[in-house]
């Protein structure tokens, strides 16, 4: 199979390789480049490669199908949430941001205006995208992934929402204590753990030792409520301290006070620990609003329930607590992860490094010996 090129203008390149499709129909493979005769010649027979191979052919095929095809490969691997939400955002940007473009035609201005158009989600779009293209390079069946130079706008990349700061913890524990002992224990108990929402609504009485909270699974909404372990399969335990043991120990008696009124059930050993009625654990979504809603009037705009996460971790890490600790409370698998996430809160203080680099070398004393031989 041969062939050819023709001159457009200078410097670019019509190519066409002549082939009969599954059905006996004769086809036109074209394609345009830029660049000099001898590299219109490279490009050339890489189409006419990719004709004899069938990759030109399935690298015509819509972008939506294979990022589609790509999106459901990855959610037989990942937990029902995960694809839960992949495929949602298949549905609602993907496949109607891309329409009948085909894979070999998407181009990286088209993928800056379909983040631009769904900031809410353009963020995790890039990264299926983009996992989608690499994976067509690898086959053959396009030359580059354009994803790789396509600006993502700043409101696309990961946030953590508002900077909680202890003043703005206290003034939403006060507020909470006063309206919602219930919602109070659950941001007091979200600051001090640093759980995950799901683990802590999926909190049991028998978690809890009294000293420790023994962490071994989560409750996550598909189509309703659905109990798994721990998004790293691992169960870890997280020390409460004084003050912990202290709060959920009145928070006990109170719901023991409660039950003996009839207005909720007894906090048995298999009974939620957030819960309103004793018997049913606080909806995730539920607990996520009201979390917002609070910080809200407290004058904490874009505080969310997760900002109570990552208060956690920021004071741990810029207070120096050694990563793997923070890690293991934070139920991360790698103290790499915990340390690019919040490498920013480790106190920095440069003056400190250069004296004891300082000492170490020697330069120290020698700065003593001539302060000593000025004042003689």
């Amino acid at each position: 199979m041969r062939g050819s090129k023709r001159s457009r203008t200078p410097g670019s390149w019509q190519l066409r390789v002549h082939y009969v499709d599954d059905n006996g129909n004769p086809r036109w493979a074209s394609k345009t480049v830029r660049g000099t005769a001898s590299e219109a010649d490279t490009h050339l027979r890489k189409l006419v490669h990719a004709v004899e191979s069938g990759h030109w052919a399935t690298g015509q095929q819509l972008a939506k199908d294979w990022i589609s095809r790509y999106v459901e490969d990855k959610c037989a691997t990942c937990s029902p949430t995960t694809s839960r939400k992949y495929r949602a955002l298949l549905s609602n940007v993907i496949i109607p941001g891309f329409g009948n473009t085909r894979l070999a035609d998407i181009s990286a201005p088209q993928l800056e205006n379909l983040y631009r158009a769904n900031q809410g989600a353009s963020r995790l779009a890039h990264i299926l995208i983009k996992g989608a293209l690499a994976k067509a390079v690898r086959q053959g069946l396009i030359e580059r992934n354009v994803a790789l130079v396509a600006d993502v706008p700043a409101s696309c990349k990961r946030a953590n929402g508002a900077q909680l700061t202890p003043e703005g913890l206290q003034a939403m524990r006060s507020y909470a204590q006063k309206t919602d002992p219930v919602l109070g224990i659950a941001i007091s108990l979200a600051a001090l753990s640093g759980l995950r929402r799901g683990e802590l609504v999926g909190l049991r009485w028998s978690n809890w030792d009294g000293e420790i909270l023994r962490v071994e699974d989560q409750i996550v909404v598909l189509d309703g409520l659905l109990r798994k372990d721990t998004k790293s399969h691992t169960a870890r335990s997280v020390a409460l301290g004084g003050t912990g043991r202290e709060m959920l120990e009145a928070y006990r008696a109170g719901c023991i006070r409660l039950a003996s009124t009839g207005k909720r059930a007894y906090p048995f050993p298999d009974a939620p620990l957030l819960s309103r009625d004793g018997r049913t654990p606080i909806h995730p979504d539920v607990l996520g609003r009201q979390v917002s809603a609070l910080a809200t009037k407290c004058g904490l705009p874009g505080v969310h329930l997760h900002s109570l996460r990552h208060f956690t971790a920021t004071q741990m890490v810029s207070r120096g607590t050694d990563i793997r600790t923070v890690a293991a409370r934070l139920g991360h698998a790698d103290p790499a992860m915990t340390l690019r996430v919040y490498a920013h809160a480790i106190p920095g203080n440069d003056s400190e490094a250069a004296d004891t680099l300082g000492q170490i070398i020697g330069l120290d004393e020698e700065r003593k010996e001539k302060r000593r031989i000025g004042n003689e």
